[in-house]
């Protein structure tokens, strides 16, 4: 997960993660 990513890329990489 790069540190660019925004508040709404971010939420959704977790939500894929599924943390």
């Amino acid at each position: 997960v790069n540190q660019v990513y925004r508040n709404d890329d971010l939420i959704s990489s977790l939500r894929i993660d599924g943390t």
